[in-house]
């Protein structure tokens, strides 16, 4: 066997290989996600460090420059500035996410529990005083002067269904279930500890991630040189810090925006008179983070706990929350985040419902941001394929391609219009008609064949003279 039969023939046996075990895929599909899903509980606390140290490295980066700049005065050595610097920013930076983070649950949880307790107390009244509205109305809409009412027991049945329905499920179903939880947590002694090992884990992985991130990044690039070939593991190291900037951008953007929204939101809520402002502001805050979808799953929450207590203030409300989104989306929005993933909005719906699919709410944080990069990098691919072929990479050049001549080495456009060249210049021409197409196809393939006809004519002629003309020599020899 020669060279070329030994790759066909491990072409082939490696396809045959690949369909084996994509059927035996299939056939242990169960067992293999039962293990996917079992690694990835153990690597959980590691990925959540991960995480963790990827949203807190710009915070940390900051104070290590501000630390090195106090430190320049200082009669150290570089290095140990350097450490120094780094170490004192980690500990800033844990320090400030802690404090946030229990500012945060200090008051939200005291306010969540007054929201439920209030809720449980008011929600008969309101309900009575929906009942009676119901029934004022009813009487008022009399036909003939009779009441009407089956009507009116109807929509009062309803009314009951639903108020003793809400009613235990607030005064027995929700506060069951709380305690259910947390006597379950309280003596689970083996989720405790579990629950504790992945938080100590996931704590410790992001120290060592932020203090060890320089020379991660640096054996990276150490790897991509040692495997690929200089100009390739530019482009590599080029593609990583281009996912970078699109996933920092966009979380690090949404974080910060979302921040924003939900005190300015509490702010606004406040001057406005409106019950339950900060909880309503930080379930603004918090939805306002998922793209497009966020600001309706927000209103929802936020409009229902205002019609509980104060029917009339939910209109307004609404209203509100939806000037808020407009004076984000227009004006907060852009300036903060900018665009910084550069994917139109099609891919943008289509990746919170396929992420937010998978991953629920936190895929539908990460879906755009993946989508992205994906994009980004099927982008890159077709436009270096484009290059190499000598055709147009902007996407505005094949609005009005009907063909590409190939006998001409042009594009053939429909609407008038036609390039010199592959690259070349436009110029004003008329363009053959889209039913023309098949037409002209044939009588270029003809040329073509016509061609390559008078090429190897040609070449015989010539080969003929050849010989003719040594065989002239050879007699002329003797």
């Amino acid at each position: 066997m020669n060279r070329k039969d030994i790759k066909k023939f491990a072409e082939h046996f490696l396809f045959a290989a690949l369909c084996i075990a994509f059927y035996f895929l299939l056939l242990r599909w169960n067992s293999l996600m039962g293990g996917i899903n079992a690694l990835l509980r153990i690597c959980a606390p590691v990925v959540a460090g991960l995480v963790l140290a990827y949203v807190l490295n710009p915070t940390m980066r900051l104070f290590r420059r501000m630390g090195m700049a106090l430190m320049k005065k200082l009669d150290l050595p570089e290095e140990k500035k350097e450490k120094t610097a780094k170490i004192v920013g980690i500990i800033l930076t844990f320090l400030l996410a802690a404090g946030l983070v229990s500012a945060f649950l200090w008051v939200v949880i005291p306010e969540l529990y007054l929201t439920v307790r209030d809720l449980t107390a008011r929600l008969p009244s309101q309900f009575n005083r929906l009942q009676n509205w119901v029934t004022k109305l009813l009487d008022k809409a009399a036909v003939d002067g009779e009441p009407l009412t089956d009507v009116e027991a109807a929509v009062i049945s309803v009314i009951n269904y639903v108020q003793n329905y809400l009613s235990d499920f607030l005064e027995n179903g929700l506060m069951e279930r709380v305690t259910t939880s947390l006597t379950y947590v309280t003596t689970g002694v083996i989720n405790v500890f579990r629950a504790a090992y992945n938080l100590l884990v996931g704590f410790v992985v992001s120290i060592y991630a932020l203090g060890n991130r320089d020379t991660f990044i640096a054996q990276g690039k150490k790897a991509a040189y040692a495997l690929f070939p200089a100009n390739k593991a530019d482009l590599v190291i080029g593609g990583f810090r281009k996912v970078n900037s699109i996933f920092s951008g966009f979380l690090i953007g949404k974080i910060i925006d979302s921040i924003i929204i939900g005190i300015l939101a509490y702010i606004c809520l406040a001057l406005m008179k409106m019950p339950y402002a900060l909880l309503n502001s930080v379930i603004i805050g918090c939805t306002n983070i998922i793209p497009i979808f966020g600001p309706f799953v927000g209103a929802v929450p936020c409009i229902l706990l205002v019609l509980l207590v104060r029917p009339i203030y939910a209109l307004r409300m609404g209203i509100f929350i939806l000037i808020l989104q407009q004076v984000d989306g227009n004006i907060i929005g852009p300036r903060i985040l900018g665009d910084s993933t550069g994917l139109p909005g099609f891919w943008v719906l289509l990746a919170l419902i396929f992420c937010g699919g998978i991953w629920g709410f936190g895929g539908m944080i990460v879906g755009v941001p993946l989508f992205a990069t994906f994009y980004y990098l099927i982008k890159q691919f077709l436009e270096w394929k484009l290059r190499k072929r000598s055709f147009p990479t902007d996407t505005d050049d094949y609005y009005d391609v009907n063909y590409y001549d190939q006998t001409r080495s042009e594009f053939e456009r429909s609407e008038g219009k036609k390039r010199t060249g592959v690259m070349g210049e436009e110029e004003e021409s008329v363009s053959p008609g889209r039913g023309m197409k098949i037409t002209t196809l044939m009588k270029n393939a003809g040329e073509k064949i016509r061609r390559a006809n008078q090429k190897e004519k040609s070449k015989s002629q010539e080969s003929g003279e050849d010989a003719q003309n040594a065989s002239e020599e050879g007699k002329k020899e003797e």
